[in-house]
């Protein structure tokens, strides 16, 4: 049975580096669908930053993110879905897409605000997408855990991801 791994913690916690050892274990078995990907495709197509592009075309790539949501489900491969999903109603939008008799997985991430901070700015240092600090407080304020029943199964990976 096909299965949705929907990913779900802050950023740095850990989901992207998972992701890509998940889709290197399963090659040809299972991809993957990041709103970050389509937003870095805009930035690319356009010559902008991450930042400016989400900014300049937010809806588009709103637009883009679901289609490419949708189009996975229509393989028959598992499908990790890369984003912080902190809130219910997200997740909402993500399993509306799931197809019957698909297995729903839960993937938890987190690290303490030290450890994820330290991330961000390594990242940034490196030349990757530059979050700013203070949305750690945000997500952590706007979590909401999956309800019973949300999901078939929950994972949790810890801070060492």
């Amino acid at each position: 049975m096909p299965t949705a791994y929907v990913l779900m913690g802050p950023p740095g916690s850990g989901k992207t580096t998972w992701r890509n050892a998940f889709l290197a274990e399963r090659a040809g078995r299972a991809v993957a669908v990041s709103r970050d990907d389509v937003v870095e495709d805009f930035a690319a197509a356009n010559g902008l930053s991450y930042r400016e592009a989400w900014r300049a075309f937010a809806k588009p790539i709103d637009k883009e993110y679901r289609r490419r949501l949708t189009d996975a489900f229509t393989h028959g491969l598992d499908v990790v879905v890369d984003a912080t999903n902190v809130t219910a109603k997200a997740r909402r939008r993500i399993l509306s897409r799931v197809p019957e008799g698909w297995e729903r997985v839960a993937v938890l991430f987190d690290a303490p605000d030290a450890e994820l901070e330290r991330r961000l700015r390594e990242r940034a240092a490196a030349g990757g997408t530059r979050v700013p600090l203070w949305i750690i407080a945000t997500m952590r304020k706007d979590w909401v855990p999956p309800e019973p029943g949300e999901f078939d199964r929950v994972l949790t990976v810890g801070p060492s991801a």
